[in-house]
């Protein structure tokens, strides 16, 4: 049988075996909150705007200073959890983001933590976002493009004198991809 506690650090319910509650330990639910009650550890934001480099760069942003992803994002321990430091950011001054919200930077700088950069916004607000910014990869840009521009114009200029399975076949694509790139539903930024 458990005993529930709520840790008077962080709010956090949890549970303790009743023989720590008679000789009187059990009363954070980690060592973190321990140290950080007895002033050994800094708070997760102390030690989270530590990390951020607040001498404003030219266009407003303050990055973080820590490890950041092949992304671009920070990340942040909280208790043992990670999270990306722009979302800590925001809800350090904002609250908690609500279910199915993310935090979009304006700025599109990924390691920026400055909460006025953060906005929230659903998965399609922010892809919305990037696209309307240009940011999203089409076209050759894309990594696993094979394809050029330059072939998909060739492509579609063979569309009225060759079959499509044969300009499959010349450009070693699949007869879906060149109906795809003939009819404008791929490579839409080209004409």
């Amino acid at each position: 049988m458990s005993i529930p506690r709520i840790c008077p650090v962080c709010d956090a319910p949890f549970m303790i075996k009743p023989a720590f509650a008679r000789i009187g330990r059990g009363i954070y639910c980690s060592r973190q909150c321990y140290k950080v009650a007895k002033g050994l550890f800094d708070t997760p934001e102390e030690r989270f705007w530590r990390q951020v480099d607040k001498a404003s760069t030219p266009d407003g942003c303050w990055p973080w200073q820590g490890y950041c992803l092949p992304s671009g994002y920070g990340t942040f321990s909280v208790m043992g959890y990670p999270m990306y430091t722009h979302v800590f950011a925001y809800e350090l001054i904002h609250g908690l983001l609500l279910p199915g919200f993310c935090a979009c930077h304006t700025c599109d700088n990924p390691p920026c933590c400055r909460e006025e950069h953060i906005f929230p916004g659903t998965q399609a607000i922010n892809m919305a976002d990037m696209c309307r910014k240009g940011r999203q990869t089409s076209g050759e840009r894309d990594g696993q493009a094979k394809l050029t521009d330059a072939k998909v114009l060739e492509i579609r200029s063979l569309a009225n004198i060759m079959t499509r399975t044969a300009i499959a076949r010349q450009f070693d694509i699949s007869v879906a991809s060149a109906s795809l790139i003939i009819r404008h539903k791929s490579w839409k930024h080209l004409p």
